[in-house]
């Protein structure tokens, strides 16, 4: 299983670096969920949710990120 962030609105994978990605495979993989969702926290990616990626795509699974602390309106 590998554990990728992806933007809600275009479908694309984090790559890194500033940049998003349509290959999942090519996709940065951050190894946990804790993981992924802390990097989104910090980089205030908002918009964007975990996917839990395995080998037989009918098994992935997507977890939207929409707390609070990623949504830079909601910052002081």
């Amino acid at each position: 299983m590998r554990v990728l962030l992806r933007d809600r609105k275009t479908n694309l994978f984090w790559l890194g670096d500033g940049r998003w990605t349509a290959n999942a495979l090519a996709a940065c993989d951050f190894g946990s969920s804790s993981n992924c969702i802390q990097y989104a926290l910090r980089e205030r990616l908002a918009d964007t949710e975990v996917v839990l990626s395995f080998e037989n795509p009918l098994y992935d699974i997507a977890l939207p990120l929409n707390g609070a602390g990623l949504d830079p309106r909601s910052q002081p």
